[in-house]
């Protein structure tokens, strides 16, 4: 914490190097185990109709983009498919953003998504998120539905985050950050703490990073 705090406003600690190639939700979720297999729950949810499913649902079985769904998240996939597309939807001109009469709209699922990615991680959720030190961050553009786009950490205030052309991780206070346009939509859950695996990436950028001139981060 003491290290975090030594990074100023206006700078942002890195190290620099050639593209690591890591998903951005690859180390939110895990620290960087090479597991993005919550990317195929969001194809077969966010799916636009019968036939996408079942290519969704198909390509969710393989051993692909960190692993194969087992048959029992594939089924409760499919699941939250059947909620969010038995509400009743509207569709934006040139978009399909959809304005769900029902319970199950985009926000709704895509939190329920998440916390169940949270879960299967080994992370750990507060049980409110309003005051926790740590949060798992994603947002992603209103218009794509149930849908994802750039995930993070936010820990005591400072953003914590990778995109694939980075060498690794960029840390930065998050009043530096710009805000989302109203075009995006965001999910903020609370967290106990992080993986062994996400303290061990965050302490190496910090010891052996260096400041420089913040970029922006990805927002």
């Amino acid at each position: 914490i003491a290290s975090l705090r030594q990074i100023p406003r206006g700078q942002t600690k890195t190290i620099g190097g050639a593209a690591r190639n890591e998903a951005c939700r690859d180390f939110a979720l895990t620290g960087g185990t090479g597991n993005n297999t919550v990317i195929k729950i969001f194809s077969i949810v966010n799916a636009e109709d019968a036939q996408m499913l079942n290519v969704a649902v198909g390509e969710a079985g393989l051993n692909t983009q960190g692993g194969a769904l087992d048959a029992q998240t594939i089924t409760w996939a499919q699941r939250q498919y059947d909620k969010y597309h038995g509400n009743a939807f509207n569709y934006s001109p040139g978009g399909r953003q959809h304005i769900p009469t029902g319970k199950y709209n985009a926000q709704y699922m895509v939190e329920k998504i998440i916390k169940r990615a949270i879960d299967a991680s080994g992370l750990s959720r507060t049980l409110t998120d309003i005051g926790a030190n740590y949060y798992l961050c994603m947002h992603w553009p209103t218009a794509d539905g149930a849908a994802e786009e750039h995930w993070w950490i936010e820990a005591y205030g400072y953003i914590i985050e990778i995109i694939p052309r980075w060498h690794d991780l960029m840390i930065s206070l998050a009043s530096d950050q710009a805000a989302d346009g109203n075009h995006y939509s965001q999910v903020r859950i609370g967290l106990s703490g992080l993986t062994a695996q996400h303290i061990v990436r965050i302490d190496n950028v910090l010891t052996n990073g260096e400041l420089i001139a913040n970029p922006g981060g990805w927002h």
